[in-house]
């Protein structure tokens, strides 16, 4: 599978039709505007549905500005300011562009409030685990199969290169400065980038005076306003949970729920960009516990690794900010279910969190949808 076909099984879904542009291009339905493309050179999926104000407009800086969010912090192109900083030697300094510096300073602010579970420098050790985006593309969609997982010398050895106190932001005379200090730190804003855009696309839609819309970047969503359906009226939208286990003989959906806007909404697991490895097989996850040394899905046994008994299979996040919402996801993975429950209800935003052990944990106040399409109901509430 490629990574532009991958981009399109995210882990949320709108249930609303209505909601999804199913086409390329721009159409008009009922009232809204929507369009649907491939953004970044990674092959994420946009699409936006609007109406108000001038939606049409909206779309199309909404569009110009992922070109622009792709030249600052798109880490697959070589020629991006994310890039150039990655490629810095130790001590060096460049000019930020505000989207860049944004990210970075965010991401130190969320790893202070997590206590250290969200970390944007883990990089090497996703590249030790197999689990960056090669590794992600050979081992998870590629079929094949790592010779081994790595030895507690390799993990000690790419631990040296991460750590977030090995780059700093500051602000001079009016310019922004990111400096890079430790030798062979890179930093990957995969959790918050694609949140930070809904945000942005979130701001732009405001300006135009559009009342009503969708907007999705591979899955991280944003909502305006309510769904205006075609008889009138306005209603929540539709928002599904994808199944974190799934089987031929169960429906796609864990939950649904309904929303109004203005509401970021992200989801993070292990059930998407992960590889089962061995005779026992370890489930190899994507999100990687930076104390541990390892995806949060594994734990260190003798002779070797085995996944964890109990731990976050799916943790859906949604509140004010789409980009805090996406790292926070990341952060409950890792905290566990009631560490992380309690962290979210600290923040204020909403949780649902599913266990490998078939236990539900739910955070705020939700509209439940209920119907033969989910299957909540297999899940112990807690």
């Amino acid at each position: 599978m490629s990574r532009s076909s991958r981009a399109a099984h995210r882990l949320i879904a709108l249930l609303l039709a209505a909601a999804t542009c199913l086409a390329a291009g721009c159409r008009r339905s009922e009232g809204y505007v929507t369009e649907a493309r491939s953004v970044f050179t990674e092959g994420m999926i946009f699409s936006v549905q609007a109406r108000g104000g001038d939606a049409r407009a909206a779309i199309d800086e909404m569009l110009a500005f992922m070109d622009e969010a792709d030249r600052s912090f798109n880490p697959e192109r070589e020629d991006s300011a994310l890039s150039r900083f990655n490629a810095m030697a130790a001590g060096e300094e460049m000019e930020a562009d505000d989207h860049l510096y944004t990210l970075a300073e965010t991401a130190k602010s969320v790893h202070e409030d997590t206590g250290g579970a969200f970390d944007v420098t883990l990089g090497p050790l996703s590249e030790a685990w197999g689990v960056d985006n090669d590794g992600i593309d050979r081992y998870v969609y590629g079929g094949e199969t790592p010779n081994s997982l790595p030895t507690g010398e390799t993990l000690a050895a790419a631990a040296e290169k991460t750590g977030m106190d090995g780059y700093e932001c500051h602000v001079e005379e009016g310019k922004k400065y990111l400096v890079k200090k430790r030798a062979g730190l890179r930093l990957d804003f995969g959790g918050l980038a694609k949140g930070y855009c809904t945000d942005v696309c979130r701001d732009i839609a405001f300006r135009h005076g559009v009342t009503s819309a969708a907007i999705s970047i591979s899955g991280n969503i944003m909502l305006i306003g309510g769904y205006v359906p075609e008889d009138g009226g306005v209603t929540g939208w539709g928002v599904g949970v994808n199944n974190p286990r799934p089987a031929a003989d169960k429906p796609q959906y864990v939950c649904g729920f309904r929303a109004m806007g203005p509401l970021g909404i992200v989801t993070s697991g292990d059930y998407e960009r992960s590889y089962d490895f061995g005779e026992n097989a370890v489930r190899v996850s994507h999100i990687i516990d930076g104390k541990r040394k390892m995806p949060y899905s594994v734990e260190a046994a003798e002779g070797g690794y085995l996944t964890r008994e109990r731990y976050v299979i799916s943790a859906t996040i949604a509140g004010e900010s789409a980009m805090l919402a996406d790292a926070y996801s990341t952060a409950v993975c890792v905290m566990g279910a009631e560490e992380g429950a309690a962290f979210i209800a600290e923040t204020g935003y909403r949780a649902l969190i599913f266990t490998s052990d078939r236990k539900m944990k739910s955070v705020g106040e939700w509209e439940m949808l209920e119907g033969e399409t989910l299957y909540l109901g297999d899940y112990e509430r807690i």
